[in-house]
């Protein structure tokens, strides 16, 4: 609250605390920070500002203007194997536009992975390797020795083929995504050039169905469609805040991504419900009402699987206008048990999406398969919409097994 300077994009110089509401990437970035007693603030010998991280650089030594000769690039987070990639990518970037790189060191006050002190950029990438014999299997062609090298090479991949027919390559600094042998393997396949392999008939004709997963989910979307939904489509993987935070859904449950790249992609979607909920979030500026639908997958926790965890297919919709309510959703979900041919009963259920008392589970032989209900006020306040809301989500293959 003490510590204050003109945050870069304005002229009023503000505190720390005060550009978390009053700066455009304070309101987007500041919940990183929020709820802690203290905040990240760097300033350079002589006491002026540099930045505030991870939300805004100062307006006077943190702005970058044309004609500047010398610039110091920090970067800041929790991760130090992400910020060391970062900062190889940003100096393989900016030594190809023309600029010379020179290295900082970097002491911290504990030991990390790399020592307690790191001159950066910093090479950190282990190497990759995989045999001639794997090559070969995996691409169908004998490529020679040296074509492997030279295919790698292409790609900006230094290789050498040892005695014992394995290929040892030296990653690229700005490359962290070699994971397993088929990942050198794909480099030398696109690095040979795929015009490059002999086309070859396949030995084997099969004839093609839809499986029962796939009639029922084609069944479903004409249904929902027949309803005046409209279909959307989304991504599999998510943030926290957008799967967790903002739909008050249990943690326990969620799947997380152990080496995500970004936190936007940290979390399995364990419900096609936050994903229809971000896309009205940003619909108050279109006609009411509102009415989407999902046929896709989501994956969550599960003890009872040898595995832990389970992937189902699941429909997901949600309507919004200022009238819509619980009635609304229960004569849509009546709707599609008559022409799915479906017997339901309801049970009362407590979930934080949904407003007590406004929510219920959907039964079929005694075991529920779905929920329905109206959006909690709180989940609506996460995601900015002020519409009424109901929303449901049904498994698919659990229907599929109980009809």
């Amino acid at each position: 609250d003490t510590t204050r300077f003109v945050p870069l994009g304005m002229t009023e110089e503000l505190s720390l605390r005060e550009m978390l509401t009053k700066h455009e990437k304070g309101k987007e970035f500041g919940h990183i920070v929020s709820d802690k007693s203290l905040f990240p603030y760097l300033h350079d010998d002589k006491g002026e500002t540099l930045s505030f991280p991870p939300v805004i650089n100062s307006a006077s030594i943190g702005a970058v203007e044309a004609g500047d000769e010398n610039i110091f690039v920090e970067l800041s987070g929790p991760g130090l194997d992400d910020l060391l990639l970062a900062a190889s990518i940003l100096a393989c970037d900016m030594a190809d536009m023309g600029w010379e790189i020179l290295p900082v060191e970097v002491s911290f006050p504990h030991e990390t992975a790399y020592g307690s002190k790191i001159t950066v950029p910093y090479y950190f990438q282990e190497k990759s390797s995989a045999t001639v014999e794997e090559i070969h299997k995996t691409l169908g062609e004998a490529l020679s020795h040296a074509e492997i090298v030279t295919a790698l090479a292409r790609m900006g991949i230094d290789a050498v083929c040892c005695d014992d027919g394995l290929i040892s390559a030296t990653i690229p600094p700005w490359r962290n995504d070699f994971l397993h042998a088929v990942d050198l393997v794909e480099e030398v396949m696109i690095g040979h050039g795929l015009g490059n392999f002999a086309p070859e008939m396949p030995h084997d004709f099969t004839v093609g169905r839809l499986t029962e997963a796939e009639e029922l989910a084609r069944t479903v979307k004409t249904l929902m469609v027949g309803l005046g939904f409209q279909e959307m489509m989304y991504n599999y993987l998510g943030s926290r805040r957008k799967y967790i935070t903002n739909m008050r859904y249990p943690e326990e449950k969620c799947i997380f991504i152990a080496n995500p790249m970004s936190e936007n992609y940290e979390v399995v979607r364990p419900s096609i419900l936050p994903s229809l909920m971000e896309s009205e979030s940003a619909s108050a500026h279109s006609p009411y009402p509102h009415k989407i639908f999902e046929v896709g997958k989501i994956a969550f926790r599960d003890a009872n699987d040898p595995s832990g965890t389970v992937t189902r297919n699941a429909l997901g919709f949600l309507a919004s206008d200022r009238l819509m309510g619980y009635n609304d959703v229960a004569a849509m979900i009546a709707t599609l048990s008559y022409y799915l041919r479906l017997e339901y009963t309801l049970a009362e259920v407590v979930d934080g999406r949904f407003i007590e008392g406004r929510a219920a589970q959907i039964l079929i032989n005694k075991k529920a398969i779905g929920i329905f209900g109206e959006i909690h006020p709180q989940v609506l306040e996460n995601w900015g919409s002020a519409m009424p809301t109901i929303a449901c989500e049904i498994d698919l293959d659990l229907l599929r097994a109980y009809r």
